[in-house]
């Protein structure tokens, strides 16, 4: 089985959060940076000609301040355009490949995949009219947030020094490919345990079995029809290993363990899970210097036909762009 992705006609390109923010920051006078300010400019006249694409995505789950203020700002890029939620595509890659799957037919992806409707019509029939609902958190849940992050990364940080320690990325790498086989197979045994002794389920480990088992495993049996062991066969096969998201995240996630960097920085996990599921449909990303650099080492850039680049080379993104 071989993996398709169609792009789209109309460039698409990604900024992530930190950008996003510095663009606020710029236009409100609160910073001066020209090169963010020719950004803003240059990706809202192409935008604004039908010539680029600009979506939101979940941005604003990392805005820790004036959420809607910023978000508002970035619909001038967008023109209200938004990817689906991350899971939502990782979703529709995973009913694409269990369709294929045994078929002896490839994966055919396309950018549509990833929107709610076609970008390219929405810019051509924009109106002038753009509705975006933002709804601002409260303090309490940006402090729960951080809190999360925090627990997140610490977590990870265990994982790397512990599990991970002076280990090669070759040596790793099908640890992570297989890391969903591994994760269903600790939940199966977790939920068998727990049935047998009469033991009630957590909210937290109802909703993992909900969206990591039950759902799937559905789509499964609607069309290959050969129960839990078939689902587990699929998730340890290179038909699975293939799709871009899991392709993407684990070799990211591998590099970033074996990296020399000892600490890892809060806002890693985020920007790999936006980079896996997202890069593959773009034509641009970007992102920051230590992301770009593990896309490039890893030759995902070219294996996904998208340039990446990041405010220390921003002048090659504009060169490009004022080509298109």
């Amino acid at each position: 089985m071989g993996i398709f992705i169609t792009k789209s006609t109309t460039p698409i390109i990604w900024l992530d959060t930190l950008a996003v923010i510095e663009i606020y920051k710029t236009i409100k006078e609160e910073k001066e940076n020209p090169r963010i300010k020719k950004l803003f400019n240059i990706v809202r006249e192409k935008v604004s000609q039908g010539k680029l694409i600009c979506p939101l995505g979940e941005q604003e789950e990392e805005i820790e301040e004036k959420v809607g203020e910023v978000i508002k700002q970035f619909v001038d890029l967008s023109l209200g355009i938004s990817f689906l939620s991350n899971d939502e595509i990782k979703e529709s890659q995973l009913i694409k490949a269990i369709k294929s799957y045994s078929k002896t037919k490839d994966v055919e992806l396309t950018y549509l995949d990833a929107f709610h409707r076609d970008p390219v019509t929405h810019l051509k029939n924009k109106n002038g009219f753009i509705f975006s609902i933002v709804i601002e958190p409260t303090q309490l849940e940006i402090d729960t947030r951080k809190i999360i992050k925090q627990k997140n990364i610490e977590e990870l940080q265990s994982v790397k020094d512990e599990f991970y320690k002076d280990k090669e990325f070759v040596s790793k790498i099908n640890d992570e490919l297989n890391g969903h086989f591994i994760a269903i197979s600790y939940l199966i045994d977790m939920y068998k345990y727990k049935k047998e002794n009469d033991i009630p389920l957590s909210e937290v480990e109802n909703l993992q079995i909900l969206h990591m088992l039950n759902r799937p495993l559905s789509f499964w049996n609607e069309e290959q029809k050969s129960g839990l062991s078939g689902y587990l066969d699929f998730l340890k096969s290179n038909d699975y290993k293939q799709l871009p998201y899991v392709d993407i995240n684990a070799r990211m996630v591998t590099d970033l363990f074996t990296s020399k960097r000892k600490s890892l920085e809060i806002g890693d996990p985020t920007d790999i899970t936006n980079l896996s599921t997202l890069l593959p449909y773009c034509d641009y990303v970007l992102t920051d210097r230590d992301q770009m650099n593990r896309i490039k080492r890893l030759g995902l850039d070219k294996k996904y036909d998208t340039k990446v680049f990041a405010l220390s080379n921003i002048n090659d993104l504009f060169s490009d762009l004022e080509k298109i």
